[in-house]
């Protein structure tokens, strides 16, 4: 659970982004009637309709190609961001998923299947890249297309999954209990670029109390068109617990979707 959901933007890697092609006049429209306006030659019988083309969605390897071109750089984060290796291909292989669009998603919390990663794992291709800072953060962005992107549903269902895992605990892969809390506050409304999914921030505690607060993560989800971007940010320390700040990653976010409008456009 908790691997996936890190992994999409929360602090786990899975591929993961969003709307369907509109198309033009079907080719094999029904042919024109062939009456003329008055004064005018009807058209002979031979002479074949025009019609549209409608427009193909790209191949998953043509959408991977896209991401990684369009991936963000350490350089266009800050001076304090390094990146950590290679931007990854998340589908390297560039097979169709053919996922089942009513079928269970993975947990976001323990015994909660979720209908939004669900949403996000369908994905035929995505990337990632890692950044960090000298100090231990950490920033992990993810790229995806989906087929079909609605912004709405998609906030609904994340809302949803915020709302039953409030809290919970997790095993660490040391064997040892840690205590998580979902924060969904000073959400911002709008982005700069696309259209605002969610955010939430993950703190996690080393009570059952949720007393001894130990370090924190914030993870915001936005779309535009086919495109989807999620920003994760890790911290060891938190200023303010409960009450998280989501403006640092709506400005990278903003920076990815911009590049991504070009790459998509």
């Amino acid at each position: 659970m908790v691997g996936l959901r890190n992994a999409l933007g929360g602090a786990l890697v899975v591929c993961a982004l969003v709307t369907a092609c509109s198309g033009g006049e079907p080719a094999g429209a029904p042919p024109s009637s062939g009456v003329g306006e008055p004064g005018t030659t009807s058209p002979q019988a031979s002479e074949a309709p025009s019609s549209t083309p409608t427009p193909s969605t790209p191949s998953p390897a043509d959408d991977a190609a896209a991401l990684l071109k369009s991936f963000l750089t350490a350089k266009e984060l800050g001076k304090k961001w390094k990146a950590e290796g290679k931007v990854q291909d998340l589908n390297p292989d560039h097979k169709p998923r053919n996922a089942d669009p009513s079928a269970k998603g993975p947990d976001f919390c323990p015994g909660h299947p979720s209908e939004f990663l669900a949403t996000l794992y369908s994905t035929d291709a995505g990337a990632l890249g890692s950044f960090s800072t000298k100090s231990g953060d950490s920033l992990t962005v993810n790229t995806f297309t989906l087929d079909a992107a609605d912004p709405a549903a998609m906030g609904t269902a994340l809302a949803n999954d915020l709302k039953a895992c409030d809290k919970f605990k997790v095993k660490t892969s040391s064997g040892s209990t840690i205590y998580e809390a979902l924060v969904s506050k000073n959400v911002p409304k709008t982005i700069a670029g696309g259209e605002m999914v969610g955010a939430y921030a993950s703190e996690f505690y080393l009570d059952k109390n949720y007393k001894k607060f130990t370090n924190a993560g914030r993870t915001l989800y936005a779309v535009n068109g086919r495109a989807v971007v999620s920003v994760t940010y890790n911290s060891t320390k938190d200023s303010d617990p409960g009450d998280p700040d989501f403006s640092p990653l709506a400005d990278v976010a903003s920076k990815q979707l911009a590049k991504l409008a070009v790459a998509f456009g």
